[in-house]
């Protein structure tokens, strides 16, 4: 039974893939090649995600510790500005402070319930108002709904505090596409610029929403591991669209966590098929885990 469900959802995937048309609009944006830097940066706020895992209930001022998951952070002395947690949709995240790199992160953990999100095909479609025709993963724009006052409010507190410090969002698993809606909205109100770092990112909406992230002001990068499977799911076959670009770490094994920059691939467009779309997805959650960092080294789901 097992072997028959986990071909069946290989199959959907497939199929889904298949029926992208070749000729459909997609907005893009110039395709370089990955620098020693920006590899850096994606190490560095994989970390952020990492933490996310057992940061979420400290107080203001309290450093971050991950158990080894993030030395980066540890080696900074980043501090916890704010934090919270949804008590709906157990969506949680905190924002912190950078000095040494003078950054404010505002940084979404990913849910315990990654494995019912793919097995179970709960991939309804919500309308969005954050721009005409824009419709998301309902899971997703709830959990953004029930966070994002105390959101807004812990990074309007930490710039206020902060002057002149970068803002950057991140997030891992489902965290990452609610930190995509989170990008979303708050770009369009008022942070424009914003750099979005996701890791093991799902599709999170449809071709206007996907569009209209990428075409905002800021960058996104969107980073996934070899055979994961999150990357592919929902289908394209239900409507759902990636933000552009993708930064592919396209070697394995699934554990493997150093990347040289020639390791890295990447591909433009809503439904390019060409990076993590190309092999056949993993029906474990190691590759999921093991992006740039052990993501669940102080916490989330055992794997």
């Amino acid at each position: 039974m097992k072997f028959k469900f986990a071909s069946t959802l290989i199959f959907t995937v497939i199929i889904g893939a298949a029926s992208a048309a070749p000729s459909e609009s997609l907005i893009t944006k110039s395709n370089n090649a990955v620098t020693t830097d920006q590899l850096n940066d994606f190490v560095y706020y994989a970390q952020h995600t990492s933490a996310d895992y057992c940061n979420t209930d400290k107080t203001p001022g309290s450093l971050i510790t991950c158990n080894g998951g993030c030395p980066i952070l540890e080696q900074h002395k980043v501090t916890i500005s704010s934090a919270f947690t949804g008590l709906i949709t157990g969506i949680g995240g905190f924002v912190a402070i950078d000095d040494v790199r003078r950054e404010i992160v505002l940084a979404i953990r990913g849910s315990t319930n990654i494995r019912n999100f793919i097995f179970d095909f709960q991939f309804l479609l919500a309308d969005c108002d954050v721009t005409d025709g824009a419709a998301v993963h309902s899971g997703f724009l709830s959990a953004w709904n029930e966070i994002s006052d105390r959101a807004r409010k812990g990074v309007e507190s930490a710039l206020a505090a902060h002057s002149g410090y970068r803002f950057v969002i991140a997030g891992h698993s489902l965290g990452a596409g609610v930190a995509t809606v989170a990008a979303s909205y708050l770009r369009r109100d008022g942070y424009a610029g914003t750099d979005l770092y996701t890791y093991g990112s799902p599709r999170v909406g449809n071709a206007a929403f996907a569009n209209f992230v990428t075409s905002q002001q800021g960058s996104e990068y969107r980073v996934t591991h070899y055979n994961d499977i999150t990357p592919v799911i929902p289908p394209l076959a239900l409507g759902y669209r990636h933000t552009s670009m993708e930064y592919w770490l396209s070697t394995g094994p699934e554990t493997k966590l150093d990347y040289e920059v020639k390791d890295i691939r990447v591909c433009e467009g809503n439904a390019n098929l060409s990076c993590s779309g190309s092999v056949l997805p993993s029906l474990t959650l190691v590759p999921h885990r093991y992006i740039l960092a052990d993501l669940y080294a102080c916490g989330g789901l055992k794997v």
